[in-house]
């Protein structure tokens, strides 16, 4: 049984490259990487995808995570391989990978306040609380009727340190639904 250990994620490009040409300088914008596919060049038809589910459930996050990556290298705006590495990320304690398939899964539904939430709610628990404040902000534009987004901005403003902010989010929440027990418990809290 071989396991197999993603790369680190590569050095981000610098935001201008220069090019020289000629004898001629030009300064261009350089194109953000993609940290979340990882290449392979194995010739074989594989479903990266099932493997990775299958290592998942064996306890094997980080080889989860890296067939997870293979899929999503074979299909760029395959959500299955989103939310795959999403998890896989989370039981890897892999951040920087998890904010960005929640990021891109966040892109590819456009009307859908979920991946919002849940890109909040990581924030939050990283203590990015600034980043997760705009990520909520982002799900209300979505769903304003959803209690979590309320529920994920009181707890941004409560670690912050803005109470009164945090109490107005989770009266918010309160309003949409009376018996949220979290809200109620933050509230109390």
């Amino acid at each position: 049984h071989t396991v197999s250990v993603p790369p680190p994620p590569p050095e981000p490009l610098p935001a201008e490259l220069e090019i020289v040409d000629a004898g001629v300088t030009a300064r261009v914008e350089a194109e953000p990487q993609d940290i979340l596919p990882l290449g392979h060049e194995d010739g074989r038809t594989v479903d990266h995808l099932s493997r990775a589910m299958v290592l998942r459930e064996q306890g094997d996050f980080d080889g989860a995570l890296a067939e997870a990556r293979r899929a999503l290298f074979d299909a760029p705006d395959d959500v299955d391989a989103l939310q795959q590495i999403d998890r896989c990320a989370r039981l890897a304690g892999e951040h920087t990978l998890r904010v960005a398939a929640l990021e891109r899964l966040a892109e590819l539904s456009p009307d859908d306040a979920t991946p919002m939430v849940r890109l909040a709610r990581t924030l939050v628990a990283l203590n990015r609380f600034d980043e997760a404040i705009a990520a909520g902000k982002r799900a209300a534009q979505r769903d304003v009727f959803n209690p979590e987004v309320y529920q994920v901005l009181g707890r941004a403003h409560l670690g912050q340190g803005d109470l009164s902010q945090a109490i107005i989010e989770f009266e918010q929440v309160l309003a949409i639904d009376p018996a949220h027990g979290y809200a109620l418990n933050n509230l109390g809290f």
